[in-house]
């Protein structure tokens, strides 16, 4: 069964999305001030919004020199066979990403710590001209302090089986339907697709099924303090 909650929070007007206010006194949207209530409030370690974006994060960070060459004129047939045929990239590249991911349910913080080093020095990611470098390269860097929190403390649900699944089900980069933040702590992880007047869209509803076996799923309703 999926807990739903309901949390307030005062809004500052109705247009454009960051008309909440959060915390400390800013604008920001619906899913920061979720992210703030599951951290401050429900005394979770960290939390980061559109949980489809972490695990591909992180699954780029990990999996960065199986994915792109360091060929500059190699990089972008192999990162297009990944987006548009996930299955036959996993499956051609199949024994190197099951060893990385034994690799990296061993020893979490020392694999990330490594691939992040060379995530900072790989072509793909350095090139001024790449727009992966300007956009998900400069995402990656901007919340690398938060992904190492995320990647060494959410250990109990064996985060190995969503880095696999996010590999093989992404096409062009999107996955649909995961919720809209994951939050962690020492020993749990929680998903919470955040919402306020609006309702669950089918694949939303179709995701929390898939998973709310294995998973802990919340949903979480930000009203307008009263």
């Amino acid at each position: 069964m999926i807990d739903v909650h309901e949390i307030q929070a005062d809004k500052a007007g109705t247009k454009g999305r960051k008309s909440w206010c959060c915390s400390d006194g800013r604008l920001g949207t619906v899913e920061e001030v979720a992210g703030e209530y599951y951290v401050n409030e429900r005394g979770f370690t960290g939390c980061l919004i559109d949980s489809a974006c972490v695990y591909g994060g992180l699954s780029w960070i990990i999996f960065h020199d199986i994915l792109f060459h360091d060929d500059l004129n190699s990089r972008q047939p192999l990162c297009s066979l990944f987006f548009h045929t996930p299955e036959r990239f996993c499956e051609k590249h199949k024994d190197e990403i099951e060893q990385r991911l034994m690799e990296y349910q061993r020893n979490r913080g020392d694999v990330f710590d490594r691939q992040m080093r060379q995530f900072h020095a790989h072509p793909f990611f350095c090139d001024i001209n790449s727009q992966i470098a300007k956009h998900s390269g400069a995402w990656l860097r901007r919340n690398e302090s938060a992904l190492r929190s995320f990647a060494i403390h959410s250990v109990e649900h064996e985060q190995e089986a969503l880095i696999r699944e996010i590999m093989l089900t992404c096409h062009k980069g999107r996955n649909f339907g995961w919720p809209d933040l994951v939050a962690w702590s020492q020993d749990s992880l929680l998903f919470a697709e955040v919402k306020s007047t609006d309702g669950l869209s089918n694949e939303q509803r179709r995701w929390m099924a898939e998973h709310e076996e294995n998973y802990r799923i919340e949903v979480v309703r930000v009203l307008p303090a009263k």
